[in-house]
């Protein structure tokens, strides 16, 4: 049995772990020409479900390493402010008594991809672009745009939320804009930076709500242990980039807040745009912004899947971002695709071991992932509509004199 993965993303690249892990034969093909083709965003939240996944995808070695380079947790607050820093509100997710020490907390998306890759080599290509894909009895193939083709005994789909395989598949299930666009930057953490910043927000993942529908998301990522002091211990093989500790900030608004070309502006103009947007917002909040590292800033808009109705089960799934994209307001989308890989990966266990049918195993992870991934979906969507549109239940826009 032979599986071919779609996406080199964290999702796709879980899935190939997991397989791997379990003996099952397997190719990515990766539309981008290496790792670091291009920017791969920072901060990354891990929920207990994500870490369920990692842990069953990978061997123990960069299980391991995963912990310790992942974010220091010291409590598991969420923490709302107006834009003057006045304390509305705060919902602690932990547990009472629970040990934070090795808890799942977030991880810097480069380190974890990284991680993600060791071993893998030979079986992550790059430089592969899908452009079709075909179904002829007991095999799949997938076409690239070199003229290649591929063919394998399942085909999964991992292309994220442009997924030429979704298209392909089930056609006008496309992801919805929620004509919502966030800036993000990160803001590198010294001792001296450290002491300056407000006790309230430090440590906890912040949501400032400002006029005119304006969102300030911050959240800190102190790696437990130095990236390569963690791989010299946990796994010497793998190479690990060094990190320095920083502060994410993502600034959301509705898009018509923002520049048509918004996407093209370059990092200064994002910045001062950015700093714009919360003028007259608490001075310690415009101080951190203007210590931004300005290599680090992009800009992405945000969309959201919803429920697809049923397909008819065969030998091309999908998982991850390419079924069920989720924005950030629940920072669950990672964690729902690697949950998805250690599904993935435990029927496809089955199947090589004779237990079950090919398709029967493919129909339940579809059945199953609908049941966790739908729910989780709609929450985030509902979750956004409330934080950053500011509606109510009904739909109804709210009082925005109530924030300030």
């Amino acid at each position: 049995m032979h599986i071919l993965i779609v996406g080199g993303g964290m999702g796709g690249l879980c899935l190939a772990q997991g397989l791997k892990k379990r003996g099952i034969s397997c190719s990515v093909f990766e539309r981008e020409a290496s790792p670091a083709a291009r920017g791969q965003g920072y901060r990354l939240n891990i929920n207990d479900y994500g870490g369920f996944g990692l842990q069953e995808c990978l061997p123990g070695t960069l299980y391991s390493l995963y912990l310790a380079t992942s974010a220091v947790s010291y409590n598991s607050k969420v923490a709302k402010f107006d834009s003057a820093l006045h304390p509305i509100g705060s919902v602690d997710f932990g547990k009472p008594g629970q040990d934070l020490t090795n808890s799942h907390s977030a991880v810097n998306r480069l380190t974890l991809r990284q991680i993600l890759l060791a071993g893998l080599e030979g079986i992550v290509q790059f430089s592969r672009t899908l452009i079709d894909v075909e179904q002829e009895g007991d095999r799949v193939k997938a076409i690239f745009s070199d003229g290649t083709v591929e063919e394998g005994d399942l085909l999964i789909a991992a292309d994220g939320i442009r997924s030429v395989v979704r298209r392909r598949l089930l056609p006008d299930t496309e992801p919805e804009s929620m004509k919502l666009v966030s800036i993000y930057g990160k803001i590198p953490l010294n001792p001296v930076l450290l002491k300056q910043i407000p006790d309230a927000i430090y440590n906890a993942i912040n949501t400032i709500l400002g006029p005119e529908r304006t969102t300030l998301i911050m959240a800190f990522y102190q790696s437990r242990m130095p990236q390569q002091e963690a791989a010299a211990k946990f796994a010497p093989s793998v190479q690990l980039d060094p990190v320095d500790d920083y502060l994410l900030w993502g600034l959301i608004a509705p898009d018509d807040r923002f520049p048509l070309d918004l996407m093209r502006l370059p990092p200064e103009e994002l910045l001062q745009l950015s700093i714009g947007r919360i003028n007259g917002w608490s001075a310690d909040l415009i101080e951190l912004l203007s210590r931004t590292d300005q290599s680090s800033l992009f800009a992405l808009p945000m969309h959201t899947s919803h429920l697809v109705p049923d397909w008819q089960t065969s030998r091309i799934t999908l998982m991850g971002d390419a079924i069920h994209a989720m924005n950030p307001a629940g920072g669950s989308g990672a964690s729902t695709a690697f949950l998805d890989a250690a599904l993935l990966s435990m029927l496809l266990e089955s199947v090589s071991k004779g237990e079950v049918e090919l398709i029967p195993a493919i129909r339940k992870y579809e059945q199953t992932m609908r049941e966790y991934a739908y729910p989780t979906m709609e929450s985030s969507y509902q979750n956004a509509r409330k934080i950053f549109l500011r509606e109510s239940e009904k739909g109804e826009k709210e009082n925005e004199s109530n924030i300030e």
